[in-house]
Parts: C-alpha cells; sequence; structure tokens
C-alpha cells in the first residue's frame, strides 16, 4: 500500500471474541467509516504494549434527546468517524456476539 490508498476490510466474527486493526511499521491509516452487523460489537483503544481501554463511547445522534452515550457501533448512525492508526496506537474490535461482520473503510495517509 501507498500514501492515498484505499483501507477496507471486513472483519468477521465467527464466536465471541476480539480483533485487533493494526497497520504495519510505518503505516498510518485514517478510518473514515466504520459498520457493525447488528448490535454486539465495540471499539477499543489498544497500544503496542498490551495496554487496552475499555469500550469507547458515541455520543447522541441527531433524533437522541438524553446524553446518555452509547458502546456499540450500531449506534454511531449517520456519524462519520475520523479515527487515526498507526503500529503503536489501534483499535480492537470486540464482539459479545457469533456470527458478526464489522466493515471498514479509510485511506492510508503515510
Amino acid at each position: 500500500m501507498a500514501r492515498g490508498d484505499a483501507f477496507v476490510t471486513l472483519v468477521y466474527f465467527s464466536s465471541i471474541g476480539t480483533v485487533d486493526v493494526q497497520p504495519a511499521s510505518g503505516v498510518e491509516i485514517m478510518i473514515t467509516f466504520i459498520a457493525g452487523d447488528g448490535t454486539g460489537i465495540r471499539i477499543r483503544a489498544k497500544k503496542s504494549d498490551g495496554t487496552t481501554t475499555s469500550d469507547l463511547y458515541f455520543g447522541r445522534t441527531g433524533g437522541e434527546t438524553s446524553d446518555s452515550a452509547s458502546n456499540d457501533i450500531a449506534y454511531l448512525g449517520i456519524r462519520v468517524p475520523k479515527i487515526f492508526i498507526t503500529n503503536s496506537v489501534f483499535i480492537q474490535l470486540y464482539s459479545s456476539a457469533p456470527a458478526k461482520y464489522v466493515f471498514i473503510s479509510g485511506m492510508q495517509t503515510k
């Protein structure tokens, strides 16, 4: 891959568990869209030293009236996340149910 190339991946969870989305050393990716196959899929921030955050939370969408946030990517709605990941700081996907898909697209920035 080179700078400006599309980054597109489809992650399948055959069982409950986690998958790291981590670029190769020296590569940086800007994720511009992420969608899950229904509810039960979450994102965590992760560092190469193995440190993982708890689930990341997303704020309100246009139709919501409360300040309660959700940690389920199904609630991203029409919001477009811009998440920059590198080999040392990247994301981990977690699925609490089997047979789930996650689609991620973005662009290589370095």
